[in-house]
């Protein structure tokens, strides 16, 4: 325990030598090794349920429950009426973006239920559906109004409309809201907003989805997992898609692209080199192609043995965004690494990591009597590749890396 915290305090200690990074200080670095468990959204209008229904989830899932906009008024210590009031509403979506930077940031679990705007402004949406499972309640707009006459609560949009007025301007907000609804991923209606159906599709159904960059049903992977998809049981199916994934691309940290096109599932598989993100993307598609729910896991780590020449080019020692991937196995979340191929861990004298499916399968902590792979803060689980984030806590780190092109044969860095 004495060491553990000694080396925090060397490494906190270093992090504060560059004033770039300390700008940050409070929401990028925060050492601990609490894993992530999950984080559920509900959208919709103002009245639609979501309070009622999000804590009556979130009890069932024993997460905690938290209102957007009550944390909101908490962090600015007015209500949101007094927001809108003073400040307008561009700039109320403006703290609603920055309160979601900062929650993106936090390893915190929970059920959310957001504030009815949040969702169609400032490219939220794509950010909630990066960050967790998201969950639109639809309801009609005769229930909208009814709930919304009866409520108590003060809602700045709508203060002083009659119900005839309340139905127009509904009517005419959701037409302009449901395209950005109707991008979570799972629409309920009142006839099909029952709690258990509800934790069904979380627990079946919200990590199988394709997604733009995990893109699984493209001809790609039906090549690449030839001789495995179809033979065998679904997870003698899984445990060897994971020795192909270590194994089929050599461990390359040196090329780094964190562009939509570089992080795309289906285009890593025509390389034959990939860093640990890279990995994670293909194994995480494969995954869920294979029936599995799946999450994207990233942290922070320091790698102690032959790191030398990454430390030149990153300048520091940390490793920001080393990925991994959680499975859905049998009743629970298992974690895996699919990062180091026999070879990378032949050169290295280090032993291959397995994975059976039943334990978690991370880096080693040591290599004989010397310590290998540390694991310093954990960001938490995403149900998509989170490109912004990544882009901007890489930035925070490794500014040189933004200031100038590189793009040589011995090492390259591409970005947003």
């Amino acid at each position: 325990m004495i060491h553990r915290f000694s080396s925090i305090k060397k490494k906190l200690k270093y992090f504060y030598e560059s004033l770039d990074i300390l700008a940050h200080r409070t929401t990028s670095i925060n050492f601990t090794n609490t894993k992530f468990s999950m984080r559920i959204f509900l959208i919709g209008y103002m009245g639609c349920g979501k309070s009622s229904t999000g804590k009556r989830l979130a009890r069932l899932l024993d997460i905690p429950f938290y209102d957007t906009d009550a944390e909101i008024e908490e962090q600015q210590g007015k209500t949101i009426a007094q927001l809108f009031e003073e400040k307008g509403e561009s700039q109320f979506r403006t703290i609603e973006k920055e309160y979601l930077l900062e929650l993106q940031l936090a390893n915190k679990a929970g059920v959310f239920a957001t504030g009815g705007g949040m969702p169609c402004f400032n490219e939220n949406m794509n950010l909630l559906n990066q960050m967790g499972i998201t969950l639109y309640l639809e309801r009609p707009v005769k229930e909208l109004v009814n709930r919304l006459e009866n409520s108590k609560k003060v809602r700045p949009l709508i203060a002083g409309k009659s119900p005839v007025e309340l139905s127009e301007f509904i009517t005419k907000q959701l037409a302009l809201r449901e395209s950005f609804y109707k991008q979570a991923n799972f629409t309920v209606d009142r006839t099909e907003q029952e709690i258990n159906n509800l934790m069904n599709m979380i627990k079946t159904k919200a990590y199988t989805q394709e997604t733009a960059l995990l893109d699984y049903k493209n001809e790609a992977f039906t090549t690449f997992l030839d001789g495995i998809e179809g033979v065998g049981t679904p997870l003698e199916q899984l445990l060897k898609t994971y020795e192909k994934v270590r194994d089929h691309f050599l461990y390359d940290p040196y090329h780094l692209d964190l562009r939509h096109e570089g992080l795309k599932a289906s285009n890593i598989l025509s390389k034959r080199r990939a860093w640990c993100v890279e990995k994670s993307n293909v194994m995480a598609a494969c995954s869920r192609r294979l029936g599995f729910p799946t999450r994207l896991g990233y942290a922070i780590v320091t790698n102690h043995i032959g790191v030398e020449r990454l430390v030149s080019y990153l300048r520091r020692e940390e490793i920001v965004f080393h990925g991994y991937v959680d499975i859905y196995i049998n009743g629970k979340w298992v974690s895996c690494t699919p990062s180091f191929d026999k070879y990378m861990c032949k050169m290295t004298g280090v032993v291959p990591l397995d994975f059976d499916g039943e334990n978690d399968s991370l880096f080693q902590a040591f290599k004989g009597e010397d310590q290998f792979m540390e694991y310093l803060h954990y960001y938490g689980d995403f149900a998509d590749v989170p490109i912004e984030l990544m882009n901007s806590e890489m930035k925070k780190y490794y500014p040189h890396l933004f200031e100038k092109v590189y793009d040589e044969r011995s090492f390259s860095f591409k970005h947003l």
